[in-house]
């Protein structure tokens, strides 16, 4: 696998097991671990063909688990609060989307713009949504709170 392989790998399970909503909801290790697993299964087709577009299973499991791991964040806080993150519905039609370009274009070039995309989407929702969560943390954390 090409370093830039593994680096871009590396940004999106980055992005993934560190984004804001992980380390509130589950902070254990066994959930990246979970998120690892299916990852690998899209990376898999990439060791050694770079070059070379995704298969069609490869790229709806880098994709589509990614869309549908979206999905179900928004599905998660829709049935607590009946609010919708539009930016994560968004990211994940444009991931479903990309399906077809996926099939055309080299396996690395995916990679890399799942994990343009996934970090934009982390820096906004931290930058917009940062202090309000680190305030419920500390609420949460305080004894009675």
């Amino acid at each position: 696998m090409t370093v830039s392989a593994k680096l871009a790998g590396a940004v999106v399970m980055t992005a993934l097991v560190w984004s804001p909503p992980a380390q509130a909801q589950n902070p254990s290790a066994q959930r990246g671990v979970v998120i690892a697993r299916t990852y690998c299964v899209g990376c898999h087709a990439i060791d050694k063909l770079s070059p070379s577009p995704l298969k069609a299973a490869p790229a709806f499991a880098l994709l589509g688990g990614l869309a549908i791991y979206l999905l179900a964040h928004v599905a998660f806080r829709y049935r607590h609060i009946h609010t919708i993150n539009r930016r994560r519905t968004v990211l994940a039609l444009i991931l479903f989307a990309m399906l077809p370009v996926a099939l055309e274009i080299p396996s690395l070039a995916t990679v890399a713009i799942v994990a343009v995309l996934l970090t934009a989407l982390i820096v906004y929702e931290t930058r917009v949504y940062g202090e309000s969560r680190q305030r419920v943390r500390h609420l949460a954390a305080e004894p009675g709170g």
